[in-house]
């Protein structure tokens, strides 16, 4: 209770400078904000994400001159590798959005040292159906213009991708969970990160 009440406030807000170091900032600065959706966005984030918790959060910044830049922070989950571990992503709307997904990198990576799950790359690549940089098993993982969300993204990352066996997120290793030697190798590979 304590921890949700000392940064409840803080999990959705609006800061100057953010796009001075922000990944996506020469694209922030070639087209023009649409402010409508992006206040819209907001909104709804302030809303709907779910508050501060010890076992995970999610936390947003936009940037006061322009919101089309954001920069979000997700806690790992407890029970995971990365529990109580701090991932930031550059999240940038294009002039499209919401018909199109946000695009989102990853800034926790070492300089682009460390590679933490088969979906988050060294270079900030963030695969995710959600995002369209990942094939999607149905028309329900990808992004729809009508329904999907920053929050929908960041839980996504957190429950989908910041899992407690990240070794089995790389395509055709789920087979091998429970067997003798994928497990291991999850272990090992848990280890590790």
């Amino acid at each position: 209770d304590e921890y949700a009440a000392a940064l409840g406030d803080a999990t959705v807000e609006v800061c100057e400078g953010l796009a001075l170091d922000h990944h996506f900032r020469a694209k922030a600065t070639g087209g023009v904000c649409n402010a409508k959706p992006l206040q819209k966005e907001l909104r709804k984030l302030r809303r709907d994400l779910p508050e501060p918790h010890p076992d995970g959060a999610s936390f947003a910044r936009f940037d006061e001159a322009r919101l089309d830049l954001c920069r979000c922070a997700v806690t790992g989950p407890v029970g995971t590798p990365y529990a109580h571990g701090l991932f930031v992503f550059d999240v940038f709307f294009p002039p499209t959005y919401p018909s199109v997904s946000p695009l989102v990198h990853l800034v926790t990576t070492g300089r682009g040292t460390v590679r933490f799950n088969p979906n988050l790359y060294a270079d900030g690549k963030v695969c995710l159906s959600l995002l369209g940089t990942w094939h999607a098993g149905d028309q329900s993982q990808k992004w729809s213009p009508d329904t999907s969300t920053l929050k929908q993204v960041l839980l996504s990352i957190q429950t989908q991708i910041l899992v407690a066996e990240p070794y089995f997120n790389e395509p055709g290793r789920e087979g091998h969970r429970g067997t003798p030697e994928g497990d291991a190798t999850s272990e090992r590979v848990n280890g590790d990160l």
